[in-house]
C-alpha cells in the first residue's frame, strides 16, 4: 500500500478556530482509521492549521516523512492561503477531501482552496464524502498507489537496445521527456551488446532463464533450425549457445 500524509485545515480566527479544534480533530481521527484499516500508512500532520507558520511547518513536517500522496483535509471552512502555504512546500501530489458533515462547511472551505490552486496552476485531486464509505477510502486508495509507483519510478534508468529503429521518432522515448515527468533516465545500449553477452553468458544461467520462459509465458516456438532450446544459430556463421 502508500505512504499518505494526513493535513487537515481550519479557520485563522482564532476565536473561531478554538471552538472547532475538536471536531476537526475528531473527523482527522475517523479519515485515518479508515485509510490505516485499508492497509495504508498514515502520516498525521502534529496538528490542524489555523496559522501560517503552522501551514508551513506541517507541511513541512508530512513532506520530511517521505510520503506518495498528500491528503488536504477539510472538515470545517478552512482559510484558502493555508493551503496554498502548504502547497508551497510539498512537492508531491495533492488530494483535497471534503468530508460531507452537515455541521460545519468543509466543502466550502475545500471548493475554495481548491479555486485558489487552480489560480496559480498547481494540479490537484478532489474527493467528498464520509470516511466510513468504502468506496471514498477505495478512491483516495487509488490516487495514493499511483502516486506510489510514480515515486518509485524516480531515479530508475530506462534500458534501450539498439536506439530508434529504421528511423522512426514515434518509437523510442524521450530522454528529456522522461526526466521531465517520471525522472527516468534513458540509456542506448548498442544491439551487439546482446550478442557479447550471450557469449559470456554461464550455460547453467542461460538453461533456467530458458526453462523460467517456458514455464511462464504463453509459449516459446522453436523453427528446430534457427531456434532450438539448445542453440540459435543467427544470421551470421557464428552460433551463440543459449543452453543447453
Amino acid at each position: 500500500m502508500a505512504r499518505i500524509g494526513v493535513i487537515s485545515l481550519s479557520d485563522g480566527r482564532d476565536y473561531v478556530h478554538g471552538g472547532i479544534v475538536g471536531f476537526i480533530r475528531t473527523a482527522e481521527d475517523r479519515l485515518v482509521a479508515e485509510l490505516t484499516a485499508a492497509g495504508h500508512t498514515v502520516i498525521r500532520g502534529v496538528e490542524p492549521v489555523g496559522r501560517n507558520d503552522q501551514a508551513v511547518s506541517v507541511a513541512r513536517q508530512v513532506e520530511a516523512a517521505g510520503v506518495d500522496l498528500t491528503v488536504l483535509h477539510y472538515a470545517v471552512w478552512a482559510f484558502p492561503h493555508f493551503t496554498m502555504l502548504a502547497a508551497g512546500a510539498l512537492s508531491g501530489p495533492l488530494l483535497l477531501l471534503s468530508n460531507i458533515d452537515p455541521v460545519q462547511p468543509g466543502m466550502v472551505g475545500m471548493l475554495a482552496a481548491g479555486g485558489a490552486l487552480d489560480q496559480v496552476g498547481r494540479e490537484h485531486a478532489r474527493l467528498w464524502g464520509d470516511p466510513a464509505d468504502p468506496e471514498l477510502i477505495a478512491a483516495i486508495g487509488v490516487r495514493a498507489r499511483a502516486a506510489a509507483a510514480v515515486a518509485s519510478l524516480r531515479g530508475s534508468t530506462f534500458g534501450r537496445f539498439g536506439g530508434r529503429p529504421m528511423g522512426m521518432n514515434t518509437t523510442v522515448a524521450n530522454t528529456d521527456q522522461w526526466q521531465r515527468v517520471f525522472g527516468v533516465d534513458v540509456e542506448e545500449i548498442d544491439q551487439w551488446e546482446i550478442v557479447r553477452r550471450a557469449e559470456l553468458a554461464d550455460a547453467g544461467e542461460a538453461r533456467a532463464a530458458r526453462e523460467w520462459l517456458e514455464r511462464t509465458t504463453a509459449g516459446v516456438h522453436y523453427d528446430g533450425v534457427k531456434l532450438t532450446r539448445n542453440c540459435w544459430n543467427g544470421s551470421s556463421a557464428r552460433i551463440w549457445r543459449c543452453g543447453t
